[in-house]
């Protein structure tokens, strides 16, 4: 990596010597640079109920337009399974401004998973952790804006189901032990 120094001159402006050490010399950047090494704190948009924050979501309005953002910004995703594609669904949906994800998994970590589901570590394997559960802190950290929560049941529920508008269904091997047809049922 490079490194910058402000260099000895007191003449203004200061210039900034190019280094390629990259050990304790970027703390003394940041320090020269008046960082304190604190997280950011991120403040709710001031934007009306209905609007969207450009800012925030320039590319999706781009992209998507004003009425399709404007439903998503609405939206409540109950997402279930958080194996490889259950997370990078997650990672997606909450990127884009869903109003709120519920995550549901009835499936421990497994020492498989580990080579996709990039927010497990192997003391999740080692503990059998859920691996909703085991998700949950790094996905909420991605969106401060949207409601990240964690459905702790074994079965999914009608009342689950019913509190949301979109059911994302990425892991049928632990959701459905009866038949394709409760799998099925799930979509009605």
């Amino acid at each position: 990596g490079t490194t910058w120094f402000m260099s000895e001159s007191s003449s203004p402006p200061k210039k900034l010597r190019k280094t390629d050490n990259n050990s304790t010399n970027s703390l003394i950047r940041e320090k020269l640079n008046g960082s304190n090494n604190e997280k950011m704190a991120v403040d709710q948009p001031k934007v009306a109920d209905d609007a969207i924050d450009e800012s925030l979501y320039s590319r999706q309005l781009y992209v998507l337009g004003e009425e399709a953002m404007k439903k998503m910004s609405k939206s409540s995703v109950l997402i279930a399974g958080l194996g490889p594609t259950g997370v990078e669904a997650a990672k997606n949906i909450i990127l884009g401004g869903v109003k709120k994800v519920t995550l549901w998994d009835n499936a421990p970590a497994s020492w498989l998973d580990l080579g996709a589901q990039f927010y497990l570590s192997e003391s999740d394997v080692k503990s059998s952790k859920n691996r909703a559960a085991a998700s949950l802190a790094s996905l909420k950290e991605l969106n401060p804006y949207v409601n990240v929560e964690l459905l702790e049941t074994e079965e999914l529920t009608d009342a689950a189901l019913a509190d949301h508008n979109v059911l994302l269904v990425t892991d049928t091997i632990k959701l459905t032990n009866q038949s394709e047809e409760a799998l099925l049922a799930l979509g009605e």
